[in-house]
């Protein structure tokens, strides 16, 4: 029979390995977030920012103070920008639900050919 009693010095032992990996994984994650390299911008349900990294202030020109709690992303964006990029994003789906539909349209074309194909297909 073996014993499922664990020491309370092997407890101690555990809780204090669980808490250095949480304490690196805590460091690393807050090292990747501070980095310069890209932006990090987050908001409330509202819209309102509640997260703006050092990359955002860097690439943006603003500080997180500046920001955090008191704008949205609209506030600091170019309305002719957001306009141009809304057209990119159209353009590119639209022209993939047209090459879609046609794909789909030739499929049924061809499966209505077929015998089986109910009388009101052919």
């Amino acid at each position: 029979m073996t014993s499922s009693v664990v020491s309370a010095a092997d407890r101690r032992r555990t809780l204090a390995v669980a808490e250095d990996a949480l304490l690196n994984a805590g460091a690393l994650q807050n090292a990747i977030f501070n980095s310069a390299n890209f932006s990090s911008i987050a908001t409330d349900a509202n819209g309102v920012i509640q997260i703006f990294n050092v990359g955002a202030e860097r690439m943006l020109g603003y500080t997180a103070a500046e920001v955090v709690n008191k704008i949205t992303p609209a506030d600091i964006s170019d309305p002719q920008e957001v306009i141009a990029r809304l057209r990119l994003v159209l353009r590119h789906w639209y022209s993939r639900l047209r090459a879609a539909s046609k794909t789909s349209t030739s499929s049924l074309t061809s499966a209505r050919i077929g015998a089986a194909s109910p009388r009101w297909c052919r």
